[in-house]
Protein backbone atom coordinates (compact mmCIF):
# COMPACT_ATOMS: atom_id res chain seq x y z
CA UNK A 1 0.00 0.00 0.00
CA UNK A 2 2.79 2.43 0.86
CA UNK A 3 4.42 1.64 -2.49
CA UNK A 4 1.63 3.19 -4.52
CA UNK A 5 0.44 6.11 -2.38
CA UNK A 6 1.62 9.60 -3.37
CA UNK A 7 1.12 13.13 -2.07
CA UNK A 8 -2.43 14.01 -3.14
CA UNK A 9 -5.32 16.11 -1.87
CA UNK A 10 -8.08 14.71 0.33
CA UNK A 11 -10.52 13.98 -2.51
CA UNK A 12 -7.81 12.25 -4.51
CA UNK A 13 -6.60 10.40 -1.41
CA UNK A 14 -10.06 8.89 -0.97
CA UNK A 15 -10.00 7.71 -4.58
CA UNK A 16 -6.52 6.20 -4.18
CA UNK A 17 -7.62 4.40 -1.02
CA UNK A 18 -10.67 2.93 -2.77
CA UNK A 19 -8.55 1.66 -5.65
CA UNK A 20 -5.97 0.08 -3.34
CA UNK A 21 -8.67 -1.55 -1.20
CA UNK A 22 -10.30 -3.06 -4.29
CA UNK A 23 -7.05 -4.77 -5.32
CA UNK A 24 -6.13 -5.62 -1.75
CA UNK A 25 -9.19 -7.77 -1.14
CA UNK A 26 -9.35 -9.36 -4.58
CA UNK A 27 -7.94 -12.79 -3.77
CA UNK A 28 -9.40 -14.32 -6.94
CA UNK A 29 -7.49 -12.18 -9.43
CA UNK A 30 -5.06 -9.54 -8.21
CA UNK A 31 -3.37 -11.70 -5.56
CA UNK A 32 -2.61 -14.30 -8.23
CA UNK A 33 -1.35 -11.61 -10.59
CA UNK A 34 0.88 -10.25 -7.81
CA UNK A 35 2.18 -13.72 -6.97
CA UNK A 36 3.18 -14.25 -10.62
CA UNK A 37 4.97 -10.91 -11.01
CA UNK A 38 4.97 -8.55 -7.99
CA UNK A 39 6.85 -5.68 -9.65
CA UNK A 40 4.60 -5.65 -12.70
CA UNK A 41 1.47 -5.84 -10.56
CA UNK A 42 2.52 -2.88 -8.40
CA UNK A 43 3.55 -0.92 -11.49
CA UNK A 44 0.10 -1.52 -12.97
CA UNK A 45 -1.64 -0.29 -9.81
CA UNK A 46 0.45 2.89 -9.95
CA UNK A 47 -0.62 3.35 -13.58
CA UNK A 48 -4.29 2.82 -12.78
CA UNK A 49 -4.10 5.34 -9.93
CA UNK A 50 -2.40 7.89 -12.18
CA UNK A 51 -5.00 7.28 -14.90
CA UNK A 52 -7.92 7.64 -12.48
CA UNK A 53 -6.50 10.83 -11.00
CA UNK A 54 -6.06 12.15 -14.52
CA UNK A 55 -9.65 11.24 -15.36
CA UNK A 56 -10.74 13.11 -12.23
CA UNK A 57 -8.91 16.24 -13.35
CA UNK A 58 -9.73 15.69 -17.06
CA UNK A 59 -6.11 16.11 -18.13
CA UNK A 60 -5.15 12.56 -19.09
CA UNK A 61 -2.83 12.29 -22.11
CA UNK A 62 -5.54 11.03 -24.46
CA UNK A 63 -8.33 13.30 -23.23
CA UNK A 64 -10.08 15.11 -26.04
CA UNK A 65 -13.09 17.40 -26.43
CA UNK A 66 -15.09 15.35 -28.95
CA UNK A 67 -18.25 13.64 -27.73
CA UNK A 68 -17.85 10.45 -29.76
CA UNK A 69 -15.00 7.92 -29.69
CA UNK A 70 -14.83 4.55 -31.42
CA UNK A 71 -12.50 1.85 -32.75
CA UNK A 72 -12.97 0.33 -36.19
CA UNK A 73 -12.16 -3.22 -37.20
CA UNK A 74 -13.37 -5.06 -34.08
CA UNK A 75 -15.07 -8.28 -35.24
CA UNK A 76 -18.16 -9.66 -33.56
CA UNK A 77 -17.04 -13.17 -32.65
CA UNK A 78 -18.82 -16.09 -31.05
CA UNK A 79 -16.97 -17.72 -28.19
CA UNK A 80 -16.04 -21.25 -29.27
CA UNK A 81 -16.82 -22.75 -25.84
CA UNK A 82 -19.22 -21.55 -23.16
CA UNK A 83 -16.33 -20.51 -20.91
CA UNK A 84 -14.27 -18.82 -23.66
CA UNK A 85 -15.69 -15.26 -23.37
CA UNK A 86 -12.36 -13.95 -22.05
CA UNK A 87 -10.45 -15.60 -24.88
CA UNK A 88 -12.95 -14.46 -27.53
CA UNK A 89 -12.88 -10.86 -26.22
CA UNK A 90 -9.09 -10.97 -26.24
CA UNK A 91 -9.16 -12.17 -29.84
CA UNK A 92 -11.54 -9.36 -30.80
CA UNK A 93 -8.99 -6.83 -29.54
CA UNK A 94 -6.06 -8.63 -31.20
CA UNK A 95 -7.84 -8.73 -34.56
CA UNK A 96 -8.57 -5.01 -34.32
CA UNK A 97 -4.84 -4.48 -33.71
CA UNK A 98 -3.98 -6.59 -36.80
CA UNK A 99 -2.31 -9.30 -34.74
CA UNK A 100 -2.09 -12.64 -36.53
CA UNK A 101 -3.10 -15.67 -34.45
CA UNK A 102 -2.71 -19.24 -35.72
CA UNK A 103 -5.86 -20.97 -36.93
CA UNK A 104 -7.99 -21.09 -40.08
CA UNK A 105 -11.17 -19.99 -38.27
CA UNK A 106 -11.89 -17.74 -35.32
CA UNK A 107 -12.88 -20.81 -33.30
CA UNK A 108 -9.51 -22.40 -34.10
CA UNK A 109 -7.73 -19.20 -33.12
CA UNK A 110 -9.51 -19.25 -29.75
CA UNK A 111 -8.43 -22.86 -29.21
CA UNK A 112 -4.86 -21.91 -30.11
CA UNK A 113 -4.88 -19.07 -27.58
CA UNK A 114 -6.17 -21.45 -24.92
CA UNK A 115 -3.58 -24.15 -25.66
CA UNK A 116 -0.65 -21.75 -25.94
CA UNK A 117 -1.45 -19.01 -23.44
CA UNK A 118 -4.53 -19.31 -21.21
CA UNK A 119 -4.44 -23.06 -20.37
CA UNK A 120 -7.98 -23.01 -19.01
CA UNK A 121 -9.33 -25.98 -17.11
CA UNK A 122 -12.59 -27.19 -18.65
CA UNK A 123 -15.44 -24.96 -17.51
CA UNK A 124 -13.19 -22.31 -15.95
CA UNK A 125 -13.14 -18.87 -17.54
CA UNK A 126 -10.11 -16.66 -18.03
CA UNK A 127 -8.83 -14.44 -15.22
CA UNK A 128 -8.80 -10.68 -15.78
CA UNK A 129 -5.01 -10.50 -15.55
CA UNK A 130 -4.70 -13.28 -18.15
CA UNK A 131 -6.77 -11.25 -20.63
CA UNK A 132 -4.60 -8.19 -19.89
CA UNK A 133 -1.41 -10.23 -20.23
CA UNK A 134 -2.47 -11.80 -23.53
CA UNK A 135 -3.32 -8.46 -25.12
CA UNK A 136 -0.05 -6.95 -23.95
CA UNK A 137 2.04 -9.92 -25.03
CA UNK A 138 0.59 -10.31 -28.53
CA UNK A 139 -0.20 -6.66 -29.29
CA UNK A 140 2.25 -4.79 -27.01
CA UNK A 141 -0.67 -2.53 -26.18
CA UNK A 142 -0.02 -1.39 -22.60
CA UNK A 143 -3.36 -2.53 -21.14
CA UNK A 144 -4.21 -2.47 -17.42
CA UNK A 145 -7.24 -3.56 -15.40
CA UNK A 146 -8.95 -1.08 -13.10
CA UNK A 147 -11.51 -1.91 -10.37
CA UNK A 148 -14.79 -0.47 -11.61
CA UNK A 149 -16.30 -0.43 -8.11
CA UNK A 150 -13.86 2.40 -7.32
CA UNK A 151 -14.95 4.55 -10.27
CA UNK A 152 -17.53 7.28 -10.45
CA UNK A 153 -19.66 7.41 -13.59
CA UNK A 154 -17.53 10.33 -14.81
CA UNK A 155 -14.33 8.32 -14.34
CA UNK A 156 -15.86 5.31 -16.07
CA UNK A 157 -16.86 7.39 -19.10
CA UNK A 158 -13.47 9.10 -19.25
CA UNK A 159 -11.61 5.77 -19.04
CA UNK A 160 -13.68 4.22 -21.82
CA UNK A 161 -13.34 7.28 -24.02
CA UNK A 162 -9.60 7.62 -23.49
CA UNK A 163 -9.02 3.94 -24.31
CA UNK A 164 -11.07 4.16 -27.50
CA UNK A 165 -9.34 7.42 -28.46
CA UNK A 166 -6.02 5.58 -28.13
CA UNK A 167 -7.36 2.93 -30.56
CA UNK A 168 -7.44 0.35 -27.77
CA UNK A 169 -10.87 -1.27 -27.35
CA UNK A 170 -11.63 -1.71 -23.65
CA UNK A 171 -13.19 -4.87 -22.26
CA UNK A 172 -15.83 -4.93 -19.52
CA UNK A 173 -15.55 -7.69 -16.93
CA UNK A 174 -19.30 -7.44 -16.48
CA UNK A 175 -22.38 -8.87 -14.80
CA UNK A 176 -24.74 -9.09 -17.81
CA UNK A 177 -27.95 -8.84 -15.73
CA UNK A 178 -27.51 -5.07 -15.60
CA UNK A 179 -27.65 -4.82 -19.41
CA UNK A 180 -31.14 -4.47 -20.90
CA UNK A 181 -30.62 -7.10 -23.61
CA UNK A 182 -29.96 -9.78 -20.96
CA UNK A 183 -32.43 -11.27 -18.47
CA UNK A 184 -32.09 -10.39 -14.79
CA UNK A 185 -31.02 -13.99 -14.12
CA UNK A 186 -27.71 -13.51 -15.99
CA UNK A 187 -25.52 -13.02 -12.93
CA UNK A 188 -22.44 -14.97 -14.06
CA UNK A 189 -19.47 -12.80 -15.04
CA UNK A 190 -18.94 -12.21 -18.74
CA UNK A 191 -16.34 -10.35 -20.84
CA UNK A 192 -17.72 -7.85 -23.37
CA UNK A 193 -15.69 -5.65 -25.74
CA UNK A 194 -16.51 -1.93 -26.07
CA UNK A 195 -16.26 -0.36 -29.52
CA UNK A 196 -17.78 3.12 -29.12
CA UNK A 197 -19.06 5.72 -26.67
CA UNK A 198 -21.26 8.68 -27.54
CA UNK A 199 -21.75 11.43 -24.98
CA UNK A 200 -24.38 13.19 -27.11
CA UNK A 201 -26.71 10.19 -27.13
CA UNK A 202 -25.48 8.88 -23.74
CA UNK A 203 -24.82 5.47 -25.26
CA UNK A 204 -22.09 2.87 -25.41
CA UNK A 205 -21.66 0.20 -28.11
CA UNK A 206 -20.76 -3.37 -27.15
CA UNK A 207 -19.50 -6.23 -29.32
CA UNK A 208 -20.73 -9.22 -27.35
CA UNK A 209 -19.15 -12.61 -28.12
CA UNK A 210 -21.73 -14.67 -26.19
CA UNK A 211 -22.14 -18.24 -27.46
CA UNK A 212 -25.93 -17.86 -27.07
CA UNK A 213 -27.02 -16.20 -30.29
CA UNK A 214 -29.75 -14.05 -28.73
CA UNK A 215 -27.05 -12.23 -26.75
CA UNK A 216 -24.39 -12.27 -29.46
CA UNK A 217 -23.85 -9.23 -31.65
CA UNK A 218 -23.49 -5.46 -31.56
CA UNK A 219 -25.65 -3.75 -28.94
CA UNK A 220 -26.00 -0.06 -28.11
CA UNK A 221 -27.09 0.61 -24.53
CA UNK A 222 -27.24 3.61 -22.18
CA UNK A 223 -23.85 4.37 -20.63
CA UNK A 224 -25.34 3.89 -17.16
CA UNK A 225 -26.21 0.27 -17.98
CA UNK A 226 -22.64 -0.54 -18.92
CA UNK A 227 -21.41 1.29 -15.82
CA UNK A 228 -23.78 -0.61 -13.53
CA UNK A 229 -22.71 -3.91 -15.10
CA UNK A 230 -19.18 -3.42 -13.75
CA UNK A 231 -19.64 -0.99 -10.86
CA UNK A 232 -22.52 -2.45 -8.84
CA UNK A 233 -20.91 -5.77 -7.87
CA UNK A 234 -17.41 -5.77 -6.37
CA UNK A 235 -14.62 -7.65 -8.11
CA UNK A 236 -15.49 -6.38 -11.60
CA UNK A 237 -12.92 -4.63 -13.78
CA UNK A 238 -12.42 -2.55 -16.89
CA UNK A 239 -9.51 -3.82 -18.99
CA UNK A 240 -8.31 -0.77 -20.91
CA UNK A 241 -5.39 0.85 -22.67
CA UNK A 242 -4.09 4.44 -22.70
Amino acid sequence: EKEVCTQVGHKEEVLVSRIIEAYKYDTECFHKDYANNPDAAISMVRKVIDDMLACESQVQPYYFTGNYAWVDGVPTLTQAKYYYCGIASTLQVLVSKNVSISGSTYAAKQDWLDRNFFHLASGNGAMVYQVRNAINQFANAGYAYAPASSMSLTQFKATIRASLAANKPPILHAIPAYLSYYPSSSTTGHYITVTAINYDTNTITLNDCNYQLQYNGVFTVPIEEAYNAVHTVSGRYIIYGQ
